[in-house]
């Protein structure tokens, strides 16, 4: 009787075990707090370049494109604006980079659908150079 009783505890500690490891295996597949959840994703991705400096009417603009790559516009018209339509990674970056060989101020802008996620202004006396990136996270 008591190695019968001893058997069924050890088959209860088992089980108990068993479904544990089973509960928590199958509840990180779609764990809210795992940084991977809803990657890859469609975004909307714009950058702008603009300035107030009126002499300032063209720059040099490199940024990444719709694939990935890198466009590069050698006297862009300012104010310049571009959008498009990305599947980003977690942990996926973009960036925009301006010059101009003229002083004054330039102000390079990322937004992700419609958000400014990243915005930085650069000034100079005889030319501007700057770059911004944001990081998916």
């Amino acid at each position: 009787m008591k190695h019968l009783l001893l058997k069924r505890k050890r088959l209860a500690g088992l089980f108990t075990i068993f479904a544990t490891v089973t509960l928590l295996t199958s509840s990180c597949k779609d764990n809210p707090a795992d940084p991977r959840a809803g990657w890859p994703k469609e975004v909307n991705i714009e950058f702008r370049v603009k300035t107030p400096t009126a002499a300032m009417i063209k720059a040099d603009i490199i940024y990444n494109n719709a694939t990935g790559g890198r466009t590069t516009l050698e006297d862009a018209t300012l104010p310049f604006s571009v959008k498009f339509k990305r599947t980003v990674n977690l942990r996926d970056d973009i960036a925009i980079s301006g010059y101009a060989d003229v002083g004054g101020t330039m102000e390079l802008e990322i937004r992700v659908d419609d958000k400014v996620v990243s915005s930085q202004t650069f000034q100079g006396t005889t030319l501007v150079t700057g770059a911004t990136a944001y990081v998916f996270q």
